[in-house]
């Protein structure tokens, strides 16, 4: 009894020991599994620490990068740089520029500023007016640019004449500057206005800028004015569609890459057009068109961040009335200036052959012959943008005849136009700079 007693005993003592020991070891193992959770937890932790560390440093590298293309303008450093008539008084007040102009007068305020050459920028300030006149026969407002104030930097058509604050901008590129003169104005190149005007927030911002142009294309579909009517038939209208569908390959292909059309939106309108020029030294710029007239691109530009418009218009007979072989004319390189923008435009008057001949071989390379008079007014914008840009030395869009190339009826100049847009012309001569089809685009 005894020695079942102290067996018993000695039994209990190594279960309770065993009890001990696996208590302990899952106590162990619990630690150790608590241990590792806090530990993977503490890793999760960092991680998402690093992980909003980066973003925080990248949101703070994109807000210093905006920061540095936004400037506020010194409104200390603003001037009295042309007064018509000497009627124009200028005060800093409550961070604001007040210009009152007592009489009908235009009056102009500068500063310099340094730039980046080759540069698209755009000064906009908040404007308004009190007491306000506008000339009868030439009525201005109040806005801001860049240039000479007292010649045609002036000549706005986005006078701002409200009491109520309204943004007014001006797009510009600095050539080839390092330092441009910036304007604020009451009244505008041989435009007058009385009254006062507040400008604030006046700022300089640099602009994003790239190779791929959004193009909208207009076409009209028919022309009735007293003297001259003609129109395009539903057949017509169906192939310029297609002629437009197939420029931004042609161009991507042509250019090999450094000019893209981004976008093209084709619209067709009904409407009459009732009012045309039919004097010949508007040539093929025969169709009117801005705020009044019976083409009016506004409706089609509010919050669109369009670089061209293309216009096509049934009035070759018009036209080309002394040259009864052609059968389309066109005009580029001019520009519609809409809020402070220049949106490059070229017409294109087209007459009953619009089928054309719809295909030839450039650099083994096959194409819609119709593409050539779309390539050409478009370069022709190219040119403009070059110089605006600050160049200068390129060649001359109709001078392809000088360095080699045949004029071919059916194609004009293609394959010069290739050559021109990759700058590998034949004799050596330069031809576009790769920023020459920078164009800039609407901040976002």
């Amino acid at each position: 009894m005894n020695i079942w007693n102290k067996y018993h005993q000695s039994f209990l003592s190594l279960s309770l020991a065993a009890l001990l020991c696996f208590t302990f070891l899952i106590s162990s193992a619990d630690v150790k599994a608590s241990n590792k959770s806090t530990s993977k937890k503490t890793i999760e932790s960092s991680v998402i620490k690093k992980t909003l560390s980066v973003k925080k440093a990248k949101n703070q590298k994109t807000s210093n990068q905006k920061m540095k293309k936004i400037k506020k303008l010194n409104l200390n450093a603003w001037k009295v740089s042309y007064n018509w008539n000497g009627t124009s008084e200028m005060e800093k007040k409550k961070g604001m520029l007040v210009i009152k102009n007592t009489e009908f007068n235009h009056a102009c305020y500068t500063q310099t500023v340094s730039v980046k050459p080759h540069t698209n920028y755009r000064i906009r300030a908040l404007v308004r007016v009190d007491n306000y006149k506008q000339g009868k026969q030439n009525p201005g407002g109040v806005t801001v640019g860049y240039g000479d104030p007292s010649k045609y930097a002036c000549l706005e058509n986005d006078f701002i004449t409200s009491n109520k604050w309204k943004q007014s901008e001006a797009w510009f590129c600095s050539g080839k500057n390092k330092k441009v003169t910036l304007y604020v104005a009451n009244g505008g190149f041989a435009a007058i206005t009385k009254g006062t005007a507040y400008i604030k927030d006046i700022i300089l911002e640099e602009l994003d800028t790239n190779n791929k142009w959004n193009v909208l294309a207009l076409i009209y579909k028919n022309i009735k004015t007293p003297t001259y009517q003609d129109s395009f038939s539903d057949t017509d209208v169906k192939e310029l569609k297609t002629i437009l569908e197939k420029v931004p390959d042609s161009f991507k292909r042509l250019s090999n890459k450094r000019m893209l059309i981004n976008t093209m939106d084709i619209k067709v309108i009904d409407k009459p057009v009732k009012t045309i020029s039919d004097s010949e030294s508007a040539y093929a710029g025969t169709l009117t068109y801005g705020r009044g007239n019976d083409i009016n691109f506004d409706q089609y530009l509010k919050g669109k961040d369009y670089n061209q418009i293309i216009i096509y218009a049934p009035t070759w007979k018009l036209v080309l009335q002394n040259d009864k072989k052609e059968q389309w004319g066109g005009l580029g390189g001019t520009y519609y200036r809409y809020k402070g923008r220049n949106i490059y435009t070229c017409i294109i008057n087209i007459g009953p052959n619009v089928a054309g001949i719809p295909s030839v071989d450039i650099y083994g390379e096959n194409y819609d012959s119709r593409i050539c008079f779309i390539v050409h007014e478009m370069l022709h914008c190219v040119e403009t943008n070059s110089r605006l840009r600050g160049y200068s030395d390129f060649t001359a869009l109709h001078d392809g005849k000088d360095h080699g190339y045949v004029d071919s009826r059916e194609v004009e100049w293609m394959d010069y136009y290739s050559d021109l847009m990759k700058d590998t012309i034949k004799s050596g001569a330069k031809g576009f700079y790769k920023t020459s089809f920078y164009v800039p685009h609407m901040p976002k």
